[in-house]
């Protein structure tokens, strides 16, 4: 299963049961978002992506791999922690995940 996402302003669901392993790839061109990936319902925050000095402009690119182990799976959320006023560079922020057993 893949599910690519590219313009995730509301926040982003993929559903994902207990014992699947998945990817998640964040690419981040602005420096001004954060981005967290959260399990619900759980509320469990599987990444907080803060935004880093120096990497406007620049494609960083970050792999991140995770089993899905307690409370039965949920849903993988992507959420914008701290957007800016404009909402400038919400487009450029893809979430990847590659689901398997």
């Amino acid at each position: 299963m893949h599910h690519t996402v590219s313009h995730p302003r509301t926040g982003s669901l993929v559903r994902v049961e207990r014992g699947d392993t998945f990817e998640v790839l964040l690419r981040q061109r602005s420096e001004r978002h954060g981005w967290r990936v959260a399990m619900a319902p759980y509320g469990t925050d599987l990444l907080t992506d803060q935004p880093r000095a120096g990497t406007s402009g620049v494609d960083a690119t970050r792999r991140l791999m995770f089993r899905a182990m307690r409370g039965g799976g949920g849903i993988l959320r992507l959420e914008r922690t701290l957007p800016s006023a404009d909402d400038e560079g919400a487009e450029y922020v893809d979430l990847v995940v590659a689901i398997g057993r």
